[in-house]
Parts: C-alpha cells; structure tokens; sequence
C-alpha cells in the first residue's frame, strides 16, 4: 500500500485504500474523521486540519509527505507482552500486515504470539530487524 499520494478535499471526493489510511491513523491518533469509508470528505479534512495543529505543522487540512510522516511515526510501539497489548493502533498494524501479505491470524485488536511472527515476517521480508516490535522503522515500512 502506498501513501505518497497527496490526499486533500476535492471535488469529486478523493477515494481510495490511501485515503482508509489516513484515516485509520488519524482514529489511532485520536483524531476521528468520521467514518473510515476511504472517502476525503469535510469531516477528514477538519480531522487532518486538527492533527497538524497539534502537531505544530501548517493545518491546511492536507495530507502530504510531513503529514504522512507524522501520522506513521505517531503510532505507538507494540510488542508482544503479558497481558497482550490492545487497541485501535493494533488492529491498523493488523490490517497493514494483512495488506502486505503477511497474515496476523484474527483482526482482533490483540497483539498475539500470530501477530508478533507476521510482524517478524514483514520485518524479514523488508530488510528490518526482525524482532516483532513495531516502533518507528516498522511503522514507517507499514505506511509506505
């Protein structure tokens, strides 16, 4: 899945699995688009306009390269702990890996043993150190 495409509002609406993105990392910010319909509507606009504001970045309600930088590095790490890590980030590092090939079991919002060895997988398959911690440089390669 690719983020370099700059998303804005347009008319018609931007549409798109990159707009789903989005707008799934601007949930796990805390930063809610309104539905995650993969549609850049006002609603994802003022989410995107929100989250540059309180990241300091000019909120022009466009998502371009800093702002995709900061939605992927935004994410919290995750690792497989006890008891298991959960969460809206977990079930988008869920999907992200589903879409990259390398299969969680459930998207469950649980960061299991399942997910940890797919996150190994994707680490392996992308160069990184497989070590089934998503921090930064996993994130970044999920976004991308």
């Amino acid at each position: 899945m690719s983020v370099q495409r700059v998303l804005r509002l347009l008319s018609p609406m931007m549409r798109g699995e990159d707009v789903r993105l989005a707008q799934q990392l601007l949930v796990a910010a805390g930063h809610s688009p309104g539905s995650v319909d993969g549609v850049f509507g006002p609603r994802t606009r003022d989410a995107v306009r929100t989250f540059q504001r309180d990241k300091g970045l000019v909120p022009d309600g466009i998502v371009g390269s800093l702002t995709w930088a900061a939605l992927c590095s935004m994410q919290r790490v995750l690792r497989l702990l006890s008891p298991m890590m959960r969460g809206e980030d977990v079930r988008l590092a869920q999907q992200l890996l589903v879409a990259a090939g390398h299969s969680p079991g459930s998207v469950d919002s649980i960061f299991g043993p399942r997910t940890s060895k797919a996150v190994r997988a994707f680490q392996s398959s992308t160069g990184l150190d497989p070590d089934g911690i998503v921090g930064s440089l996993t994130w970044a390669a999920l976004c991308s």
